[in-house]
């Protein structure tokens, strides 16, 4: 199920790509149809890549070997606008099975560090503020699952999902919704009759 899903999936985005793009060059009310084709490819994305992880992957403990975290905030801002914005690099490096040394970011990780209000923003700082701003967990080590055909494909072992039975409905039920609009689309402007023609 997975494999074939992988071999349609670039195929099909194109194609759908493809005819919500003309749909929507003969009516600008088409564009509203790339909000479900493009969550039925994102769903699919997630499905396919944790359905390889889950089955197809391999745990191992991962090392942080770098981190670098930006606080940024305009202290004119009213507090209730004030948000924690921050940029985050996480670089992690593990040895697969075959003894080939990774390095990249995960998909999903959490890390331990505090976490910030709206008020612990406000001048002087208090601990929590100063405590994340000298947050350093290099070194720290945690469990990841790899792509065992794509090493560079993991994510922390927590964020592999067990049952996504619901996930798999929610993409057939989608399917139907895409495929039914992307028909209607090719038969009320005769797509096929014009390309036929073009040949």
């Amino acid at each position: 199920m997975v494999r074939q899903l992988e071999k349609i999936y670039y195929p099909a985005a194109i194609i759908m790509i493809v005819i919500v793009i003309y749909a929507a060059i003969q009516d600008m009310i088409y564009l509203l149809l790339f909000i479900p084709v493009l969550l039925l490819l994102a769903m699919i994305k997630v499905y396919t890549t944790n359905q390889r992880l889950k089955y197809a992957g391999i745990t191992t403990t991962a090392k942080i070997v770098q981190y670098e975290s930006y606080l940024n905030f305009d202290e004119d801002l009213a507090t209730s606008r004030r948000g924690d914005v921050k940029k985050e690099i996480l670089i992690v490096e593990f040895t697969t099975k075959d003894n080939k040394i990774v390095r990249g970011k995960p998909m999903q990780y959490k890390l331990n560090k505090p976490e910030l209000e709206d008020t612990d923003f406000e001048y002087p700082y208090n601990e929590k503020y100063i405590a994340l701003r000298d947050y350093n967990p290099v070194g720290e080590e945690f469990d990841i699952t790899y792509d065992r055909d794509r090493p560079d494909t993991f994510t922390a072992k927590q964020f592999v999902m067990e049952d996504l039975g619901w996930m798999l409905k929610f993409i057939y039920i989608l399917s139907v919704i895409v495929v039914i609009c992307l028909v209607s689309v090719l038969i009320e402007y005769s797509v096929v009759d014009t390309i036929k023609g073009l040949f």
